[in-house]
């Protein structure tokens, strides 16, 4: 429950934590649970740090299991893949499957899921990335033959039809075709459009009126009470009640920005 609901297990204090809170709570309605924790040895009562471990690395691997299973049974699966530096400057990458669900009742669901983070401790050059997710594909248990398409962003390493890593990955597997990512795609055509001078100037506009509202308690809040006054574009900001700032490197987003600043623009401009 904790992992599902994106719950920190432990805090500073192993008793005060999230994982022996909820023991506790679970605790008063289990007679077994309760008498365990108040009467077990301190050696042996399996709440601590590692134990908490071992119960994460073997919940993941049932999850796993269960992903490459059902993979297993669509026969053929498309990698997805890309590479970024995490907080602690270590090159991650992060490896996905995308697939044909073939349900018992003979519904097909498409499927993208998360395998597991790789960190590129010999570097990020398209040998040394092949590699890593050869490996992983293999460790994993599935066959690099059944690989039917590969989904990069444009990158020269990834995308190099002389030696980027689609193609030594298609050396292999001749049958495993390299899609340019279609979010990468549209994120690339926003990013072209967006030098436009209208576009830019526009965009520009926007994103100083935005801030003006987001650094200043005063401007906030008259913006607030003029959008409680008006009903028409309180009824098309729905829930919101404040701007959104633009996002330098999510393009894709601007498009939420624009329309809220379109929605607000009549309280904007009292």
């Amino acid at each position: 429950m904790l992992g599902r609901q994106n719950i920190a297990i432990r805090g500073h204090e192993q008793k005060d934590s999230n994982f022996m809170a909820m023991l506790s709570l679970l605790a008063k309605e289990n007679s077994v649970l309760r008498d365990h924790l108040a009467n077990a040895p301190q050696t042996a009562r399996y709440t601590s740090a590692d134990t908490q471990n071992v119960i994460i690395s073997i919940a993941a691997k049932q999850i796993l299991d269960g992903i490459i299973d059902s993979c297993k049974r669509s026969g053929v699966y498309a990698l997805i893949a890309d590479e970024s530096t995490d907080v602690s400057n270590k090159e991650q990458i992060s490896i996905c499957i995308r697939f044909v669900d073939r349900k018992e009742d003979g519904k097909h669901l498409i499927r993208e899921e998360f395998l597991t983070f790789v960190h590129a401790d010999k570097g990020t050059n398209a040998e040394e990335l092949t590699a890593k997710f050869l490996e992983t594909i293999q460790s994993v248990s599935l066959l690099v033959n059944d690989m039917r398409a590969q989904g990069y962003d444009g990158a020269r390493v990834m995308s190099g039809h002389v030696s980027g890593v689609q193609t030594r990955i298609r050396q292999v597997n001749p049958k495993a075709v390299y899609v340019h990512c279609r979010p990468h795609v549209l994120n690339l055509c926003i990013v072209h459009a967006s030098k436009l001078p209208l576009v830019r100037n526009i965009m520009d506009t926007m994103q100083e009126v935005t801030l003006a509202f987001k650094f200043s308690a005063k401007r906030l809040l008259a913006f607030q009470k003029q959008l409680g006054d008006n009903p028409v574009a309180r009824e098309e900001m729905g829930r919101r009640s404040k701007l959104k700032v633009l996002c330098e490197t999510r393009w894709a987003s601007r498009a939420d920005c624009l329309s809220v600043f379109v929605e607000a623009f009549t309280v904007i401009s009292i």
